[in-house]
């Protein structure tokens, strides 16, 4: 489970999978009143994850139908759930699917690109600073936001927390000084990524095919770059490759 953002200073919205709806305690000791549950209807009318405590009628549910892999509806349903959202304000709510890692963040994704214009890369990077162990992709994500014609209730408090998180710091383990921001990074938020990888920093030599990148204060190898590409801890292949190692680099939040 992971704490998301505020909608207003009253409401919190959480992020999670089938093991936090079905955890009583959590939603009690966290005041969250609402679920929206990220299902797939499975043959013969079954659902992959129940309201588990529906009938108890201490929780109001949305049930949302969305595949593992197809995202083709996802905004009509991000549409349904910020309306949902807004219905309840003076409740928290948990966003959950049945593993926590793709459907849920996805509709989120959409929720929050409808509230607040920027691009989707660039909240899926919040989202993973929040919730390093999601699974998207930006390719699983092909979807075109709508313009806004005028400003959502939503968004100065949206774009407040966002952009305070998008420009985070990232510091060498060993002296403390400031290596690169939030802003320049481009890959390495998931849990299983081994790297931090970024735009082309300004210090290397073009002439260069590969090379070492040392901390300007302390002098400690801290990363390296290929132009030919790297391969990260989670399996995807960056070229060409401009990277920090995780165990050289402190995030400062």
């Amino acid at each position: 489970m992971a704490y998301i953002l505020n909608f207003n200073p009253q409401q919190r919205i959480y992020l999670g999978s089938i093991n936090d709806a079905t955890n009583l305690q959590f939603l009690k000791s966290n005041q969250i009143k609402a679920i929206i549950n990220c299902i797939i209807f499975l043959i013969r009318g079954t659902i992959e994850t129940p309201n588990v405590y529906e009938f108890k009628e201490e929780f109001l549910y949305l049930r949302v139908n969305i595949g593992e892999n197809d995202f083709s509806e996802l905004l009509k349903w991000s549409q349904i759930c910020l309306e949902y959202i807004q219905k309840h304000s003076e409740f928290n709510i948990l966003i959950h699917s049945q593993f926590g890692n793709k459907r849920a963040p996805a509709i989120m994704i959409g929720i929050l690109g409808l509230i607040y214009p920027i691009e989707v890369k660039r909240i899926l990077f919040y989202m993973q600073i929040k919730k390093p162990d999601i699974q998207l992709d930006i390719d699983d994500l092909q979807i075109d936001l709508p313009l806004q014609q005028e400003e959502h209730i939503y968004q100065k408090e949206i774009k407040q927390q966002l952009d305070k998180e998008l420009t985070q710091l990232f510091k060498c383990k060993q002296c403390r000084v400031q290596i690169f921001t939030s802003l320049e990074l481009i890959h390495g938020l998931k849990s299983t990524c081994s790297s931090y990888f970024v735009v082309k920093p300004k210090q290397v030599n073009p002439e260069l095919m590969d090379g070492k990148f040392n901390c300007q204060k302390c002098n400690s190898k801290i990363g390296d770059f290929k132009l030919t590409g790297t391969k990260c801890g989670c399996g995807q292949w960056i070229a060409p490759s401009y990277l920090y190692q995780k165990s050289k680099i402190d995030r400062a939040f």
